[in-house]
């Protein structure tokens, strides 16, 4: 609806600094950045292909044009070659990985 709209433009995006400060073991933060697959579950079919956990701590969707883009931080957790194999699993789907710092 346009009053939902309306609310969701007004929100400001969490900055990547004040995004939680959570830590967990054996973690990698990455920023995912997706285009052509806004609207497809990839991280459901993520988790569910690799034993790792996704803990998402901040993300946005932005219209470039008509061409809905996404960008979400998360941490992955999880053995080291599971969590390797979940990210390069993802840039064959078609998402950009980029590992920050915690």
């Amino acid at each position: 609806t346009g009053a939902a709209r309306e609310f969701i433009s007004a929100l400001k995006p969490i900055e990547e600094k004040e995004t939680l400060a959570i830590e967990p073991v054996n973690a990698v933060r990455c920023r995912l950045h997706f285009l052509e697959n806004v609207k497809k579950p990839i991280l459901s079919r993520l988790i569910r292909e690799f034993q790792i956990e996704v803990n998402i701590l901040s993300g946005a969707i932005h219209n470039v044009g008509d061409t809905p883009v996404g960008e979400l931080t998360a941490d992955f957790s999880g053995q080291d070659k599971d969590i390797q194999a979940a990210r390069h699993w993802l840039t064959q789907h078609g998402v950009a990985v980029e590992v920050v710092d915690v």
